[in-house]
């Protein structure tokens, strides 16, 4: 997210100084040569110790030189350099000032505004075009915007609020030539009530960018603009802007990349799960790439990352399944059974060793073969065409064991430090059909039917079957 660089004044210390925004960085200036020699002083009694601690996470209060109030969500770790300090800016809120109450504005909802955002629904939606044409030549062109309300997308619970999740547009007149409207989507959360907290508004924001992440199946997610809005004589009134600044991100160019994602619209009000499942923590991402073109790149380390991601969502999706027969169970119950009597029989380092033996018998279970072949089989019904795609055979189910065991082995190789594996064509096409059935079992969780689940994976995964 670009912004120019502008001035200022904030607080620091106590005392309020002149800063300086530039390049996602905020310098604070002393404000006299007194203050310039005492900031530079302070250099020889810095506190080094604090750098082997844990670093707090600060915000620095100020107001622009355009009169409007700002925030920088910094680490207290500065960079000082001869009686200035410089932070790196995580994130930042600029916000208009109310002139009645001389306060910056509560926070009714949040809108994005952004490349994939675009691609989430269709707001050609909203879009009436009629034209006539004579020979090849515009004879009559009118457009209009249709009817202005909000697509619903669900709500979910967050910090005792009710967060509702809506689809809007924005439309923009302009002086320019080749471009003369500019028309986005907006994907907007608004909160039951409104907030003056931005660092859960912020939270709120992370949560957000997880569940594109998901939604993309990429990290390179870029909003153009995050704006706040609250409401005046029952009309919106935009209030403020929010910036993220993270250098590492490079934007996806070709527009055919931006269509692989989860259309929202599709899914309806079940988008919701997506929200609720990363406030539990339990969107996993670490294995989500960081732009489209690694996707397609299978590497060792990627590879481990989405064999774990799975064992991550079975634990979820299937906490209660039990695939091991009754016989293995009975004996695995009088196994421990038998070692909770030698712990009460024994004491000191046997008693130890009791107790970690019965850990280890604790936890032996099923294997992640079995885990996966479970999972393929209750996911099934929507994976048999992208089975029968991958592997180019007349019965898909055949698959389902031979992958299995062959991503075991994968697994089990790598858990022993056996990097050297050879990967054959075959093997990319098992870990393949691993992120399908990832998106599969969350969707599906989601009550998304499977014809709709099977839209989405063609979607995200640019499958033309």
């Amino acid at each position: 997210m670009n912004i120019e660089d502008f001035n200022g004044f904030l607080k620091f210390k106590d005392e309020i100084y002149p800063f300086s925004f530039k390049d996602n960085e905020v310098t604070i200036h002393p404000y006299s040569i007194d203050k310039w020699n005492e900031f530079r002083a302070e250099w020889f009694h810095f506190d080094f110790g604090k750098k082997n601690k844990w670093l707090d996470k600060i915000v620095l209060e100020g107001i622009t030189d355009k009169k409007k109030a700002v925030y920088f969500y910094v680490t207290d770790n500065p960079k000082y350099c001869y009686g200035y300090y410089t932070y790196i800016v995580e994130f930042m809120y600029i916000s208009d000032i109310n002139p009645e109450t001389d306060e910056v504005y509560d926070i009714k909802g949040i809108r994005f505004k952004g490349s994939e955002i675009n691609y989430l629904y269709n707001v050609r939606d909203y879009i009436k075009q009629d034209f006539e044409t004579k020979n090849d030549i515009f004879d009559r062109f009118n457009m209009e915007l249709k009817s202005k309300k909000d697509n619903d997308f669900g709500k979910f619970r967050w910090h005792n609020y009710s967060i509702a999740i809506k689809g809007s547009f924005s439309w923009k007149k302009e002086n320019d030539t080749y471009d003369p409207i500019k028309i986005n989507a907006l994907l907007v959360l608004e909160l039951s009530r409104t907030s003056s907290n931005l660092k859960e508004l912020i939270e709120l924001i992370l949560i957000q960018k997880k569940v594109l992440y998901f939604s993309c199946y990429r990290k390179n997610i870029t909003f153009n603009e995050i704006d706040t809005y609250t409401y005046e004589r029952n009309a919106r009134k935009k209030v403020g802007n929010f910036y993220i600044f993270d250098s590492e991100i490079t934007p996806e160019e070709p527009r055919k990349v931006l269509k692989h994602i989860i259309d929202f619209k599709n899914v309806g009000s079940n988008v919701s799960e997506l929200y609720k499942l990363e406030i539990k923590k339990k969107l996993y991402t670490t294995h989500i790439c960081a732009n489209y073109r690694e996707r397609h790149i299978y590497t060792p380390a990627r590879i481990l990352s989405i064999v774990i991601a799975f064992e991550h969502y079975f634990k979820i999706i299937y906490p209660t399944c039990l695939i091991s027969s009754s016989d293995y169970e009975a004996v695995r119950k009088d196994t421990i059974t038998f070692l909770d009597e030698k712990i009460k029989e024994s004491s000191g380092s046997i008693r130890k060793k009791y107790k970690g033996m019965k850990n280890s018998v604790s936890k032996l279970g099923e294997s992640y073969g079995q885990h996966l072949k479970y999972a393929l089989e209750e996911n099934y019904d929507i994976l048999e065409p992208f089975i029968r795609y991958f592997y180019k055979v007349k019965n898909p189910k055949q698959i389902l064991k031979a992958c299995s065991d062959r991503v075991n082995t994968i697994r089990n190789s790598m858990a022993h430090g056996n990097l050297d594996i050879k990967y054959k064509p075959i093997n990319t096409n098992d870990i393949h059909l691993i992120e399908i059935l990832l998106y599969s079992m969350v969707l599906k969780v989601s009550q998304i039917s499977s014809e709709k689940i099977q839209q989405e994976i063609k979607r995200i995964f640019d499958i033309s079957i």
